[in-house]
């Protein structure tokens, strides 16, 4: 009768191993699947912040695109008879800095944020030349005040051209 007692203990305690063992896996189980829930959740709502964030960021870098591309074309020197000079024409944005450089710095102050800093450089320095060089014009616009027209006119090009290449990556 020993021999059964003791098999009847063996196959009990078996039993509640391979009872607790199995509560065990489905413990494991339930509380893995939760934590993979939870941290897929939370990487899903960073992926959507950092979406609602460059949905954002794109839509003020287009605004200061789209407000860049036509305020350069509102300094573009009117064309008054043919084979006009490029001289005459930087005479005219001569004649115009000190209307450039209020519109450049309120540009700079609604868009500033988003511009990258090769083009916040390209501004300034056109601001720069605006400043520099707009009390030197009397009745006649001086050759200095005529070649910063001229690098004006390129820095606000190539500006131009730096946040067209940015929005179209």
């Amino acid at each position: 009768m020993e021999l059964r007692a003791t098999t009847e203990i063996a196959i009990v305690l078996f039993a509640a191993l391979l009872a607790s063992g199995l509560l065990t896996l489905l413990l494991a189980s339930w509380i893995g699947r939760s934590w993979a829930t939870r941290m897929l959740s939370q990487r899903d709502r960073g992926h959507e912040l950092r979406l609602k964030k460059n949905e954002l960021l794109f839509a003020k870098e287009f605004e200061a695109t789209s407000a860049l591309v036509a305020l350069l074309r509102q300094f573009l020197p009117t064309f008054h008879f043919p084979g006009m000079a490029w001289e005459a024409a930087c005479n005219e944005i001569a004649y115009d800095f000190a209307k450039i450089d209020t519109a450049l710095g309120e540009y700079l102050a609604r868009h500033g944020a988003v511009l990258p800093l090769e083009v916040l450089a390209l501004l300034g320095e056109a601001i720069g030349l605006t400043r520099e060089h707009r009390f030197k014009i009397t009745s006649e616009v001086p050759a200095t005040a005529n070649k910063a027209a001229a690098s004006l006119y390129d820095k606000l090009w190539k500006a131009e051209s730096e946040m067209l290449k940015l929005l179209r990556q």
